[in-house]
């Protein structure tokens, strides 16, 4: 566990430094500013426009972090060939895929907690702490899939098909409801056939996406957050033990 704590530490500093933080970081500080202006044009839905693209620039702040660097992280680490100056040290090959989770895991965190003290307070405290809280642990639970997925993928594939099939991932995760719906209203077998296939093969990212007033103001059930945490962990278990399956297979040379 040491090992894999300072290879996260490391490489979240290696991280910070990195383009696509500031990029993700300065998308979400315009998006919350934009949102401020178009609130402040509707006195009626000021709060509403305000919590909701300000909730949508955290979520893709850490979106473009989790799937960015998610998907290149490897191959960066295999063209300048540090990888092998770590690997050269008793460190395994699972211990380093984690490490970089969680490193990249750890930044996610440290950009969604700002964001989120920055909007909250832009609200002006205006929504009880705790619903706000269960709002932003969904947000946070998607990024930690999602990055997850991203490592994943990136162990078999190049950093560019691999950023297009996990956000092709995060799309059909959160349509994954409405497309059930429709495919069973349209009651063509094929069609029901190959939703039920990508139902088991997608995690649902729609159950967690409570960026919404309602859930500010009503707060998230016990029960879906426990859901949430059940199935989140299943996920990122799942896509862990891929790449590092396939990583202790990789020619690093």
């Amino acid at each position: 566990m040491k090992v894999i704590w300072i290879l996260a530490l490391n490489s979240l500093r290696e991280f910070i430094r990195d383009k696509v933080v500031l990029v993700s970081a300065f998308v979400a500080i315009i998006l919350i500013l934009f949102s401020i202006l178009i609130g402040s044009l509707s006195f009626g839905e000021h709060q509403r426009i305000l919590a909701h693209l300000g909730l949508t620039a955290v979520h893709l702040a850490g979106l473009g972090i989790s799937v960015f660097l998610g998907s290149s992280i490897l191959h960066r680490e295999l063209e300048r060939q540090t990888c092998l100056l770590v690997l050269a040290r008793p460190v395994d090959r699972a211990q380093f895929i984690i490490g970089k989770y969680f490193g990249i895991l750890f930044l996610n965190t440290i950009i969604w907690a700002i964001l989120s003290i920055v909007l909250y307070t832009i609200l002006g405290f205006s929504f009880p702490l705790g619903n706000y809280l269960s709002v932003l642990y969904g947000i946070w639970m998607e990024h930690a899939i999602l990055t997850a997925l991203a490592l994943c993928i990136s162990t078999f594939l190049r950093p560019s098909i691999a950023m297009f099939t996990c956000l092709t991932v995060f799309l059909a995760g959160n349509w994954l409801d409405e497309v059930t719906f429709f495919v069973k209203r349209a009651k063509i077998e094929l069609y029901i056939m190959t939703s039920a296939i990508i139902e088991k093969t997608v995690p649902n990212l729609f159950q967690m996406n409570w960026r919404s007033v309602y859930f500010l103001d009503k707060g998230v059930p016990g029960t879906q957050m426990t859901w949430v945490l059940i199935h989140g962990t299943g996920w990122i278990m799942l896509f862990l033990c891929l790449a590092v399956f396939v990583f202790r297979r990789k020619d690093l040379v």
